[in-house]
Parts: C-alpha cells; structure tokens; sequence
C-alpha cells in the first residue's frame, strides 16, 4: 500500500515516502533528506546506536 505523507518544514511542506514500523522505538527522519529540505535539526545529548534485526550495530552509524 502506499499513500503520501507531508513533513512540515520551515518555510513549506515536503512530500515524502516513509516506512511504517508499529515496532519503532522512535520517529527518526535522514540527515541529508533533513538538509536538502531544510527541515529544523536537533542534537540529541547522547547519540542513538542503531541495530539490525540480527542484533549487529547498523553499519550507516549511531543517530545524532
């Protein structure tokens, strides 16, 4: 199924594709669709690590 979702940026809202997790431990966004649509960042106080299903550390690195 798939159906459009609308992040709200600074200035205008952005159209993107999103997977849906009911698991999710969070709502996280990627850093470069983040900068290139210009949507506000925050830094987290202590970096997120991030696991595969297999339990091995995800390679793309800890959230920030």
């Amino acid at each position: 199924m798939r159906f459009p979702i609308y992040i709200r940026g600074n200035s205008k809202d952005v159209e993107a594709r999103a997977l849906l997790d009911s698991g999710a431990a969070g709502k996280f966004v990627d850093f470069k669709f983040a900068v290139k649509h210009h949507l506000p960042l925050t830094k987290l106080h202590k970096p997120i690590h991030v696991f595969n299903v297999d339990r091995t550390e995800n390679t793309q690195g800890v959230i920030t």
